[in-house]
């Protein structure tokens, strides 16, 4: 045989194997059906399959991130989203049967969270659910870091005790960026910022003001690449 017909005989044979494999894959995909997919919580986490959750609420309106890290998923919402969004748009969000703060208010209640689930049981949904991080309020972390009686005006800003530091985590990311896989958390809020956690409960700032504490919103792609993190 010659050495063209050989080339052409292995291009043909590894093409036919990738069709093959590609024909595979879509009988198992096709194979999916409703009874594969089940609610592992509803209601913004008030409701789940490990039964009724207080600290839950209707306004984790928004499925903003999750990431599978260490056998454990974990979810971060952003709060009274459809609330921003219409208030953005000039839309009355009373259509939405959804009780929204004044236009222009930012309330406790809107501080974002995440949440951590462990699976368990058959297929693994059974399993339990635990808020693992709520966002701080604005001032009690900034008075942390900077001298508050600096800031211009203090006294005509609206009340920061009642503004969330964060609205919602927007991406999260496995990543050793330093000799340890670490989660990382995007934020979407006040002075976008990265939240990190060495073991799914305990998370800590990994940066502080963000670029620009009050033209910076926040973060949405990140990527880890060559040991390093990027935003």
């Amino acid at each position: 045989m010659s050495t063209k017909k050989q080339i052409v005989l292995v291009v043909s044979i590894t093409l036919l194997s990738v069709l093959a494999i590609s024909s595979l894959h879509r009988v198992e995909a096709v194979e999916l059906n409703e009874e594969d997919f089940v609610p592992l919580a509803t209601q913004g986490f008030l409701t789940a399959v490990d039964g009724p959750h207080p600290e839950g609420s209707r306004r984790n309106s928004y499925v903003w991130s999750m990431q599978w890290w260490k056998d454990k998923l974990y979810v971060g919402t952003a709060r009274d989203f459809i609330c921003i969004v219409t208030e953005g748009l000039g839309v009355d969000p009373q259509g939405f049967d959804f009780d929204c703060p004044p236009p222009g208010t930012l309330t406790p209640d809107q501080r974002a969270e995440i949440w951590q689930y462990t699976p368990a049981g058959e297929r693994g949904i059974h399993g339990t659910w635990q808020r693992v991080f709520q966002s701080p309020l604005l001032l009690s972390e900034l008075s942390q870091d900077i001298d508050l009686t600096q800031i211009p005006n203090l006294d005509q800003l609206p009340d920061l005790t009642q503004i969330p530091r964060d609205l919602g985590y927007r991406n999260m990311i496995d990543c050793d960026a330093g000799g340890e896989h670490l989660l990382y958390a995007a934020s979407f809020g006040i002075g976008g910022r990265l939240l990190y956690t060495p073991n799914g409960t305990a998370f800590q700032r990994g940066s502080v003001l963000g670029l620009n504490l009050l033209n910076n919103l926040g973060y949405r792609a990140v990527a880890c690449w060559k040991g390093r993190l990027w935003i």
